[in-house]
């Protein structure tokens, strides 16, 4: 891959992922319930996810949504019912925020692992991301195999970094919000927040071109 494609490539990805969204959102809320350590399962998952999706846009999967608007189209709702139900959990579960050490917290990592996983991997914007973006910085004289490998990693990679800062950061407010008023009002805004993406990115979905 041409250096200079991958440099212009690093930015528009690096806007992309690092601008607010579901899935820094929630890891931030995340951290601010469990801290920072225990978030970091969540930052793993988002890159995970960020990998097994951008993998399979640059595969033949990739033809398989762009020939059938319905494939696309189920993908994306099924990201937007997982945001809503987010959201509307965060909402309306009672999950304290937890100040104890983390080896005797009721939830797993595997679970906050998975949880940001599955957002990540079936959100709508990131495949019309990869499915709309990767093909333009892959050179056709060279190895698709081998760019497509540099553009995912460079996005997992990106993930990885964007959301540690986001997580320290919110980690650095779980003060303010010990105060159970507080935390129920954060968790209250940040679920409502999750909610309105879902349903901006439900009216894009069926909205008329």
């Amino acid at each position: 891959m041409d250096p200079f494609a991958w440099l212009s490539f690093f930015l528009l990805a690096l806007v992309a992922i690092a601008t607010p969204g579901p899935g820094n959102l929630n890891t931030a809320r995340r951290a601010v319930q469990f801290g920072q350590r225990r978030v970091i399962a969540c930052i793993v998952g988002n890159a995970a996810g960020i990998l097994v999706a951008g993998a399979l846009c640059t595969s033949a999967f990739a033809v398989l949504i762009a020939q059938s608007s319905v494939v696309g189209q189920v993908i994306s709702l099924i990201g937007i019912a997982y945001l809503s139900w987010l959201g509307l959990q965060s909402i309306y579960k009672n999950e304290p925020i937890e100040v104890v050490d983390a080896s005797v917290s009721s939830y797993a990592p595997k679970k906050l692992f998975l949880e940001s996983f599955f957002l990540s991997a079936t959100n709508p914007k990131g495949f019309v991301f990869y499915t709309a973006v990767f093909p333009q910085f892959i050179d056709p004289l060279g190895s698709r195999i081998v760019q497509s490998f540099i553009i995912v990693v460079t996005c997992a990679v990106i993930s990885l970094t964007t959301h540690s800062i986001y997580s320290y950061f919110a980690a650095w407010t779980r003060q303010i919000f010990l105060v159970p008023a507080r935390y129920r009002l954060f968790r209250q805004i940040t679920g409502g927040i999750l909610l309105c993406i879902a349903i901006g990115l439900f009216i894009d979905l069926f909205a008329p071109f």
